[in-house]
Parts: structure tokens; C-alpha cells; sequence
């Protein structure tokens, strides 16, 4: 079988011929062109419905091609491979550009050519950094490799050095690299060279200066982990943009590292005027548990873009600084007005034996919900700030800027610099 990529789009094109350069096999090419003055089997890019209303897929149809009349399932018909890069809202994914790629490589003959074009990086929007290293990835697995991220030091170095000779490995593209005395003993962490099987397994522990992805035989595998692999010989296939690193979204993220951040400008609590009860209501049930609901969410969504050690320096530049004046400032404001109602509520003789106590356990609960709301901001300020992409129901409370607070049965309303807005009773929202 040979595999060839051939595209329109003269960047990504070149991106893949650099890619391939080094891949130990040769019937592998990329080439600038029409698709459809080739000779081969044509792999389209389809919605779920293969609808065919525009890009390859139309243009395949204008060849005399019928689509699939069974929807959301990748199919081969005749000289077409039909395959879903994208789902029913038009955008791609990692997830299925790289399904999509496999199934055409495994339904394609040994005597065929596959012709393959950027699969998802048109309306799909999928970036061409991210089809080349998926587009790696399915002819590796294809040709029976072993594939892993590596990480890599300024220099193109290791991070660490080899435990007996304390050299750092030189991650030289094109080149092979060998340990010999790398033990094969099945354990995930001893001598050798370590790869991540994903992003997040590269870069446990380091923020990464280059990327590379690299390949290796099967047989020279010495140990594994969860998301990671320990190898004694590996090619150093290609070198991927250090965004990729960062989350599907990288490319946003990295620009902004470092830069300046005016965060005053994230601060959401701006409102001046109490919301009317039926502007609250849709947000009033969700708010029962913020921690659980808000500060989770979006916090397994970040994580999910982008791995701990690159949260790290996302958190210290944009969202402990949020935390730190917004928290500060509300708090102080919103436990005067809380506080001081609720110490007002407590009578003289319960205030004489349990208002300390109840003081206490009131505050805690007002602190509880105020720093819940604060860190989920924190959060939200981040996905902002480096157009994560993220979506959740807090944001659109955010976009009133306002804190609600529930206390003995009352809703209690804060905004601008945590004024007191007003309140409503909470069994009004039931």
C-alpha cells in the first residue's frame, strides 16, 4: 500500500512532508495538488449525516460518488473511503480526525494507493499542527510502531541525566538513540528513554522547551506505566510546535505566557442594581453546591486542555491574582453586611450563651460560599484570559456580576466592590 498526502493548502503539506522525512518507510509521500487527478482511493471528510453539502465531500459527489446511506459510521464504497471528521456541529476533534485516519489505513488494499488530504482542518477548524502529529500517529500504528511524546530541554536535552554516565540525551531529530543498558524489567520508571503515550504522560513533571514524537520497535520496550513508556531505542521522528504541549488550545495559550495581566479587568462583580427574581431563577438551584458544580467542572475541563505543571504557570499569572484581589475584596464587604444582619438576628439571651458559636458556624458557611464562588471565578478568569474554549452555566452568571449567597432560607445578592444588593427568600425559587 502507499500512502499518499495531497492537499491544496501549500502550509500543511509542507508541515507533512517535514514530518515524514525520517519515516523508515518509502512508500510514504506528500505532494501539493488536486486530489482527484490521482490514482487511488480518495478518503473523504464528512459529518455524521454525510450530508455532502460543500468542501471534499461535495466535490467527491460531483465525481459520480454516492454517500453513505447509513449515517455516523465510517464506510469504504468502492474507490471512496467516507469517514466522519467532524460531528454535527461542524467541528473536528483530535478524536475523530485520527479515527478517521486508521480506519482508512486498515481499509485500504496492499495493492492500493490511499489518497489522504488535512482531514478536519478546513470548516472543521481542526489546526494543522494537530493533523500532523495525528497523522503520524495512524501510520505508525499502521506499520506496527510504537509511537510517544518526548519532552525535551532548551538544546533539545533531557532533563535529567543518565543515572550512571550523568550525561543528558541530545534529542536530535532524524536520529536514533540507543541505552543499552536500559533494564527491561517491565517497570515504568528506571534507565532509558521515556515517552509519554499522550501530552499530559510527556510532561509529568516538566514544562517543556521542545516537543518531539518519536518512534520505536515493540521489542525495545523495557517497562510501562498508565500514560507513559520506557524504551532503550527510539527514532526521533519530527519535532512538534510547543503549543501542542499545551492543550488543543495552545496555540492561544502560549503567546499569552508571561505577558502582563491587567486583572482588575476579570473581575465580574460589577453590578450596581439587584437582578429580578426571574432573571436568578435559572441559577438559583445550580448554586447549592458552587464547589462541587463550578470549581470541578471547570477545573476538569482545564485539566482536560492542559496538564498540571502548564496549569501552574496559567494559575500564577491570571488566576491566584484574580483569587487574591477579587476574594479580598468581597469578602471583606460581604461579610460586614451578612455578618452584622445576621449577629442582628440573634437575640440578646441566645447572643449572652451561643453568639460566638453561632457567629462562627455562620461564618464559615458565608466564607465557604464566598471563596467557592471567588476560586471558580479564579478558574473562569483563566479560561478567559487564554481562550480555553470552555463552556459552563457559571459563566453566564458571571455575566450578571453579581454573588449570591444563601443564608438561613435567604438569598442575599452582592455586587460592585460586594455591595449588598438585596435579597430574596429562597422558597421563592422553588
Amino acid at each position: 500500500m502507499k500512502i499518499l498526502f495531497i492537499d491544496k493548502n501549500r502550509s500543511l503539506v509542507n508541515k507533512v512532508k517535514k514530518a515524514i522525512e525520517y519515516f523508515p518507510k518509502s512508500n510514504i509521500s506528500a505532494k501539493y495538488g488536486n486530489i482527484f487527478k490521482e490514482e487511488g482511493v480518495i478518503v473523504s471528510a464528512s459529518n455524521p449525516d454525510f450530508s455532502c453539502g460543500g468542501g471534499l465531500d461535495r466535490q467527491i459527489v460531483l465525481q459520480g460518488n454516492k454517500p453513505p446511506k447509513v449515517p455516523n459510521k465510517n464506510i469504504r464504497i468502492k474507490k471512496v473511503i467516507w469517514t466522519i471528521t467532524v460531528d454535527k456541529d461542524i467541528k473536528s476533534s483530535r478524536k475523530l480526525v485520527v479515527s478517521a485516519l486508521k480506519f482508512a489505513l486498515k481499509n485500504t488494499k496492499d495493492t492500493e494507493t490511499v489518497l489522504i488530504s488535512g482531514l478536519g482542518t478546513g470548516i472543521g477548524e481542526l489546526h494543522e499542527d494537530d493533523f500532523v502529529w495525528l497523522f503520524l500517529q495512524a501510520i505508525s500504528e499502521h506499520f506496527k510502531y510504537g509511537w510517544g511524546i518526548k519532552f525535551a530541554n532548551k538544546g533539545y536535552k533531557s532533563f535529567t541525566a543518565h543515572s550512571v554516565t550523568k550525561k543528558y540525551i541530545n534529542y536530535k531529530v532524524g536520529e536514533t538513540i540507543e541505552l543499552k543498558d536500559a533494564p527491561k524489567n517491565g517497570q515504568e520508571c528506571a534507565t532509558g528513554m521515556h515517552l509519554g503515550r499522550d501530552f499530559a504522560g510527556a510532561g509529568n513533571y516538566h514544562v517543556p522547551k521542545k516537543i518531539l514524537f518519536c518512534i520505536f520497535d515493540k521489542k525495545d520496550i523495557c517497562g510501562r506505566g498508565n500514560d507513559k513508556i520506557r524504551v532503550r531505542k527510539l527514532l526521533v521522528l519530527a519535532e512538534l510546535p510547543l503549543w501542542t504541549g499545551y492543550g488543543p488550545k495552545g496555540y492561544n495559550v502560549v503567546p499569552k505566557l508571561g505577558k502582563k495581566v491587567n486583572v482588575e479587568k476579570y473581575n465580574p462583580y460589577q453590578t450596581s442594581e439587584l437582578p429580578t427574581k426571574e432573571v436568578l431563577k435559572p441559577f438559583i438551584k445550580k448554586m447549592s453546591f458552587v464547589r462541587a458544580q463550578v470549581g470541578d467542572q471547570v477545573w476538569d475541563q482545564v485539566r482536560a486542555q492542559v496538564r498540571a505543571q502548564v496549569w501552574d504557570q496559567l494559575w500564577d499569572q491570571v488566576g491566584d491574582q484574580v483569587r487574591d484581589q477579587v476574594g479580598d475584596q468581597v469578602w471583606a464587604q460581604v461579610w460586614d453586611q451578612v455578618g452584622d444582619q445576621l449577629w442582628d438576628q440573634v437575640g440578646d439571651q441566645v447572643r449572652a450563651q451561643v453568639g460566638a458559636q453561632v457567629r462562627a458556624q455562620v461564618g464559615d458557611q458565608v466564607w465557604d460560599q464566598v471563596w467557592d464562588q471567588v476560586g471558580a471565578t479564579s478558574y473562569w478568569a483563566v479560561n478567559i484570559h487564554f481562550d480555553l474554549g470552555i463552556s459552563h452555566w457559571f459563566g453566564d452568571l458571571l455575566k450578571l456580576g453579581v454573588m449570591i449567597i444563601f443564608v438561613q432560607g435567604k438569598v442575599k445578592i452582592f455586587g460592585k466592590k460586594g455591595k449588598y444588593l438585596g435579597e430574596y427568600n429562597e422558597s421563592e425559587f422553588k
